[in-house]
This record gives C-alpha cells, structure tokens and sequence, in this order.
C-alpha cells in the first residue's frame, strides 16, 4: 500500500490532481492543494486496487479496462485533451491485443503488476482528462465508466468482513487452490 500511495503521489507531484469540479446548479468549486491533492491520491491508489481485484477471471480487468480506455479517448478528444486521448487509446488497444491472450481458457495472466499499473494509468488519465475540466459529466464519467470495478471491490470488500476475512489478503477460491 505504501508503494501505491508513493507511485500515486508523482502524478500530483507534477500538478495532475483535482483542482476543480462542477456542481450542477452551484457552478465550479475550486479545491486547495491540501484538499484536491489527497484526494487524487486516494483515487489514484482505488481505482489501481479496484482494477487488481478485477484480475481473478479470465479477460475481465482487460476487457474492463479496455472498454475505459477507449471511452476515456472518446470523451477526451470530445474536451480537446489529445494527450489523455492518445493514452487512453494506446490503454485500449493494449488491451485488446492481451484480451486476445487472457479470454477464457486463459494462455496468459495479467498479475498484481499489470494490473496496477492499468488501474494507476486510467485514474491518472481520468484526473488528467476528465476531472479538471468545468463539467458536470465529466465529473461523474469516471464512475460511470468505472462502475463494475468499483461495485465489485465494494462486494469484495463486504464479503470479506462479513466473514472475518483481511480485506489485503488473496484470494484462495480459484480452483486450483482448492486441491492444493
């Protein structure tokens, strides 16, 4: 966690965070540094750790992530953001090429660092892209977008207090496990 926190704070180190939204019928609010600045943090390390639980079947993290990317590159080129357009783009077809690799039966894993890494580049361009500019939408587009990775964590999460389990621990209920 520490290590996602730290890669999380580059991006703000280099002035990518939440500066501003839009309420609707309020108009645009304005976030000092020590507000905007953990709170893309805590985005950033989500969104990684919401992608890092979706790697458990075959070819969903990557079809997920595929499919945010390439909304991502829509809508940012929909703003006149061609970098975040460009990334998410290039996130896209990544994942489509892995796809082909990671649907079921799966020949190829993504893993923890994979992943990750995913999940840090799509919460980096959708701050990037999508979050600082002055509309109501786009503010709640990454959630949309992102909504099966954040509903599943949020089940994961509930189960595994439910029954005592640690929320950081791995999960043993593949089947292979079961015969080891």
């Amino acid at each position: 966690l520490a290590g996602q926190v730290f890669a999380a704070a580059i991006p703000t180190a280099f002035g990518v965070w939440i500066d501003h939204f839009t309420f609707p019928f309020l108009g645009a609010v304005d976030l000092p540094p020590w507000i905007g600045v953990p709170i893309t943090i805590v985005w950033i390390v989500a969104v990684m750790n919401m992608v890092n639980f979706l790697d458990g079947l075959d070819g969903l993290a990557s079809g997920v992530c595929a499919i945010s990317g390439l909304t991502f590159a829509v809508i940012s080129l929909s703003l006149g953001k061609p970098d975040a357009a460009i990334l998410s783009a290039i996130v896209a077809g990544a994942c489509v090429g892995f796809l082909r690799h990671n649907f079921f039966p799966a020949r190829i894993f993504m893993g923890d660092s994979g992943a990750l890494v995913l999940g840090f580049t799509l919460a980096s361009i959708s701050v990037a892209g999508l979050l600082k500019t002055a509309s109501t939408v786009v503010l709640f587009l990454p959630l949309v977008v992102l909504a099966i990775p954040i509903l599943d964590t949020s089940f994961v999460v509930a189960r595994r207090l439910k029954h005592g389990q640690p929320i950081s621990a791995a999960d043993r209920s593949h089947l292979h496990h079961r015969f080891l």
